[in-house]
């Protein structure tokens, strides 16, 4: 069995999804809702695993309000995985979720060196592809953490 490694650069080795699972403290995913069962990131399992998603599917039962918070640091291209991000806030906008999306601009300028600028014309590109992946940006509230910082 080859070791397995999993970090932000590199997944190699025998992938031990119940060690990710317990690693992670989160739970396996068990029987949802069909409307779930229809994404195809939860048919195929790619979402294999969550943490407190029963609180969603309460909220998605009764109808009533959620949110749903990401973020991104935009220092390099749209890629499959910030696209399968996107993909998951799409679905969770389409059964009512408020979605926050915060950049962290300040986070690439500290520890990246990129300028804010570039942060912002990266970030723009990205905010875009949310859009043509389906998000509603004018039920998302997208912001730049250097826009709400107090220093």
């Amino acid at each position: 069995m080859k070791k397995q490694i999993i970090n932000p650069w590199e997944v190699s080795g025998d992938i031990d999804y119940n060690k990710l699972i317990k690693e992670f403290g989160v739970s396996p995913l068990k029987e949802l809702p069909e409307v779930f069962n229809k994404n195809i990131l939860f048919r195929r399992k790619i979402i294999f695993a969550h943490r407190d998603i029963q609180r969603i599917l309460e909220a998605v039962k009764n109808k009533k309000h959620f949110v749903m918070m990401t973020g991104l640091m935009p220092t390099g291209k749209f890629h499959i995985g910030h696209m399968i991000l996107a993909q998951q806030m799409v679905f969770y906008q389409k059964l009512g979720a408020k979605i926050y999306i915060s950049v962290a601009d300040l986070e690439a300028y500290n520890a990246r060196g990129q300028s804010l600028e570039e942060s912002k014309k990266i970030a723009e590109d990205y905010i875009l592809s949310y859009a043509s992946l389906g998000l509603d940006l004018k039920k998302a509230d997208i912001y730049f953490q250097s826009s709400r910082s107090d220093n």
